[in-house]
């Protein structure tokens, strides 16, 4: 008889945190059961929610993620969704674990902000976070009519 090996078993229900207009951050776990093998990555789907129905599950990403969170920078305003997650191992993709429960993005892609300085307006646009990790940009522009100039500034802010 030949030995079968394991991929891994389903890990729970993912955490969804930072939710935004159009991102949002994945934390799952590793699953108690790794299979044979290690577990080398994780895939991500989601699906969206409009009122009563529930469209199909679409992988969010193309190649596995080694990491226990993923950022899906994806989304729409004003959207519902659910997430689950598959782990892998050098056997294969095991099967999906429960879905997170229901999150809803943001309204807003981004806040302005403008106050009229004496002889510049300065407008604050508040993106929020991006990237693989928590990170808060915020971007600062003052526009001088007088003498047709724009002036950028920003502030970037790792949130652990």
């Amino acid at each position: 008889m030949v030995p079968v090996a394991a991929v891994p078993g389903p890990p729970a229900a993912p955490e969804i945190c930072n939710v935004l207009s159009t991102i949002c951050t994945v934390r799952y776990q590793l699953p108690a059961d790794e299979g044979d093998a290690p577990v080398t990555g994780y895939q991500v789907q989601r699906r969206g929610v409009t009122g009563k129905d529930k469209r199909e599950w679409e992988t969010v990403n193309k190649t596995l993620v080694p990491d226990l969170e993923l950022v899906d920078d994806h989304l729409k305003p004003l959207s519902r969704y659910q997430f689950r997650v598959a782990a892998a191992n050098w056997f294969g993709v095991g099967e999906f674990g429960p879905a997170s429960q229901f999150i809803t993005t943001d309204d807003s892609v981004c806040t302005i902000v403008t106050t009229s300085l004496d002889s510049a307006t300065q407008i604050t646009y508040k993106r929020g976070y991006f990237g693989n990790r928590s990170t808060y940009f915020e971007l600062f522009c003052t526009f001088f009519p007088a003498i047709r100039c724009i002036s950028i500034s920003g502030l970037l802010d790792l949130i652990s």
